[in-house]
Order: structure tokens, then C-alpha cells, then sequence
């Protein structure tokens, strides 16, 4: 292994464990007191939604980056992208900073169509390669020099 980083998503995690605390809290306040308004949601429901917001925010508290022999894979998750080493043609640090926010998305950078795994605030490395629909990826990193450096060097 060439690199290897596990990055902490901590306002993702923080926003999303709070949704999911607040439809918890109305599912266990509308067992004990009764139906929350005048068309409440079924109790199931509220517990499916704080089932899938707990899943949610597991999937997407830690962004993982490797580069291997093999190449580069970028997850969150079950969400995952994997660049051969032989598509991969450059990386730069991103001096543009055009991205915030966070989670997986498409945007532009340099005029070309872009994967971007980005968590709220950091620095990123836009990666150039030779294959796929979207001819870059950025991803945010603790370390974009390590990172630059085990893509390229």
C-alpha cells in the first residue's frame, strides 16, 4: 500500500446524526404520547426513516482513499470509484477551491466534467485520467501532497 487515508467526515456526520436523532425522537414521542398532528405518519414510517438516515449517516461519515499497486479508489461507503494506475495521467493540488460543501457530486474544474468526493472544508487533489466519462476526480485529503506524490511519483 502506497497510501492509505481514512478521512473523519465530521459536519457530515454531525448534520446527519442529528436528522437522524429528530425522527427518532418523533417516532418515540408519537409511541408514548399518540399521533403527532392532525395526519401523523405512520409509526413505521418514522422508524424506516430514522433506520435509513442512521445508514445514511454510517455510509458517509468516513472518506477513504488507497493507492496501490493497482491504482487509486476513492469511498464513501458503499459508493466507490477505482482509477487504474494506467489511467491515471496527473494530479495537482486544487487551487481553486470551487467545491464546498460535501458528499459525492458532479461539477466542472478546468473545463472538464468532474467526480468530486469532497467533505466540508479542506484541501483537495484534482486527478486527471485518460478513461472514463468524466476525464477528472477530485477528492478531498488531510494530506494533498502524500497524495500527489503517491498518484504521480
Amino acid at each position: 500500500m502506497r497510501y492509505s487515508e481514512n478521512l473523519f467526515s465530521t459536519g457530515i456526520t454531525i448534520i446527519l446524526a442529528l436528522v437522524t436523532a429528530a425522527m427518532g425522537l418523533m417516532a418515540i414521542v408519537q409511541l408514548i404520547v399518540g399521533p403527532l398532528g392532525s395526519k401523523p405518519a405512520p409509526d413505521w414510517m418514522l422508524w424506516g426513516m430514522t433506520g435509513l438516515f442512521l445508514l445514511i449517516t454510517i455510509n458517509f461519515s468516513v472518506l477513504r482513499l488507497r493507492v496501490d499497486t493497482e491504482g487509486f479508489r476513492v469511498s464513501y461507503g458503499v459508493f466507490s470509484l477505482r482509477i487504474p494506475r494506467s489511467a491515471i495521467v496527473s494530479a495537482e493540488l486544487d487551487q481553486k477551491g470551487a467545491f464546498y460543501g460535501w458528499g459525492i457530486r458532479i461539477g466542472r474544474y478546468d473545463g472538464d466534467w468532474c467526480w468530486v468526493y469532497n467533505v466540508i472544508g479542506g484541501p483537495r487533489v484534482a486527478i486527471k485520467r485518460s478513461e472514463g466519462k468524466f476525464k477528472r476526480v477530485l477528492v478531498s485529503t488531510a494530506r494533498p501532497e502524500e497524495l500527489q506524490k503517491a498518484l504521480v511519483g
